[in-house]
């Protein structure tokens, strides 16, 4: 009798210690965005200083994965962009502060229509935050931000600035900046609308998922 009371409590000990597992969650995240662009290059760029386009409002979706504390987006680029690379976003969720955090994201592509033979590498950072777990309806608010690089010497200046005549040099990344976004995502048309006065921070250091308070 005693024998098998000790194996009973011995399966109960092993069952609590078991760690409870949740298959991913997969929807679709809706959102309003609020949008700050600076390009060097194109149609309607202008020099460096002030934003190019501004985008008030403009619903869009993507598509998310739920798995743990980690929250999977992939970041897309719109148009017709010839090979593209780069991984899907993850968002940490950080307790302390009650935000999911994208501390990196990398894409590279070639788009010749504005920035010639040239690869650019786009550097993202940001967060969303959520009424709880994440889900389609839980959404509160967030921000990204979008760096815009070409990785060739600074002595190529004349023939960077022939494609895109506004590139400006980044001492600290060592690279042509050529585009410059600030994204501001809330789960309605914001009242009354944004204004993000324009201020260039590096992308540097990766854990600055939201550098300008946003």
């Amino acid at each position: 009798m005693r024998g098998t009371i000790l194996g009973f409590v011995i399966v109960v000990m092993l069952l609590a210690t078991v760690p409870e597992t949740f298959a991913p969650a997969t929807f679709t995240l809706s959102y309003c965005t609020s949008a700050f662009s600076w390009r060097a290059g194109g149609s309607g760029s202008s020099p460096f200083g002030s934003w190019t386009q501004v985008y008030r409002v403009i619903f869009e979706s993507r598509e998310c994965t739920l798995a743990g504390n980690s929250l999977h987006i992939t970041v897309t680029i719109s148009g017709a962009h010839n090979e593209p690379k780069g991984e899907p976003s993850t968002y940490i969720f950080n307790n302390t502060i009650g935000l999911w955090i994208m501390h990196e994201g990398i894409v590279t592509y070639r788009y010749p229509p504005r920035y010639g033979a040239y690869t650019v590498t786009n550097y993202f950072r940001g967060y969303f935050k959520f009424n709880g777990d994440p889900s389609a309806t839980a959404f509160l608010h967030g921000a990204e931000y979008q760096w815009i690089y070409i990785y060739v010497p600074r002595n190529q200046e004349a023939s960077v600035k022939n494609v895109l005549p506004y590139a400006v040099w980044d001492e600290v990344m060592q690279a042509w900046l050529v585009g410059f976004t600030v994204y501001i995502y809330d789960s309605a048309t914001p009242n009354p609308s944004y204004n993000v006065p324009f201020q260039f921070v590096e992308p540097v250091p990766a854990s600055n998922y939201n550098p300008l308070n946003l």
